[in-house]
């Protein structure tokens, strides 16, 4: 199977090239998606609902820093899964941009610069849970990713917003007030209990997912055998 380098609602050129995007405020959703499952797409239709962008562009990561080598799924696999998902939306989107810099790990600011040239003209924010926020201040070159982009950042079940004081002491005041600011209420998004991992172990246990799953992406781990040994870890 071939990936296209990006795919949006357009479609790409004729020869090939790189498409236009048609979205003012494009959402960059990243993540393993192994699988993807309903609780993404049903953020992803909540964001666009409350207005916070028009399209969401899914960004599979090859090799994320904090996984160890060798704990996800094939690439590959991955992203079929992802292009079924998205099929039916008009406005979700993909992109393997990560899944070709296959050498290297997927840091979000190298995405995120990119993706900014790529598209000039949009307006680009990032999505992200509050227990990556948590964690914000490890990440790579994340002073630089505060300061230049704009996010989108959802509650997840049991997880605390880190205190004001860390993020103020990691990326100064205002843009701790920032990234406070992107935080959506917890009474405009239904939050999930749905996770990769567990979707994961209840294959292995061959239980049936089709609920927790599109369809077509279930019907694909199905034929080609996907998480039924030891999953790939977390």
């Amino acid at each position: 199977m071939s990936a296209d380098p990006f795919v949006s609602p357009t479609g790409v050129g004729p020869n090939g090239d790189l498409p236009f995007a048609r979205s003012q405020r494009l959402a960059v959703f990243g993540g393993s998606f192994d699988p993807i499952h309903n609780g993404h797409l049903q953020l992803a239709r909540r964001i666009i609902e409350l207005g916070q962008a028009d399209e969401v562009l899914f960004v599979p990561a090859f090799r994320p820093p904090h996984k160890a080598e060798g704990a996800l799924s094939p690439a590959l696999d991955r992203l079929a899964m992802l292009k079924l998902a998205l099929e039916p939306f008009v406005d979700f989107s993909y992109s393997d941009i990560e899944l070709q810099r296959a050498e290297e790990f997927s840091y979000t600011y190298d995405t995120m610069t990119i993706l900014r040239k790529i598209y000039p003209d949009c307006e680009i924010c990032f999505i992200m849970g509050m227990d990556s926020l948590r964690h914000l201040p490890e990440w790579h070159r994340a002073s630089e990713l505060v300061q230049h982009f704009k996010f989108i950042i959802y509650p997840r079940p049991g997880v605390m917003p880190p205190a004001y004081t860390t993020l103020a002491q990691a990326f100064g005041e205002r843009n701790a007030m920032k990234l406070f600011g992107s935080v959506l209420s917890g009474d405009d998004i239904v939050l999930s209990e749905l996770s990769s991992s567990a979707i994961r172990a209840a294959c292995a246990r061959g239980e049936d997912l089709e609920q927790a799953l599109p369809v077509p992406v279930w019907k694909y781990i199905v034929e080609h055998h996907l998480y039924q040994s030891a999953s790939p870890a977390q």
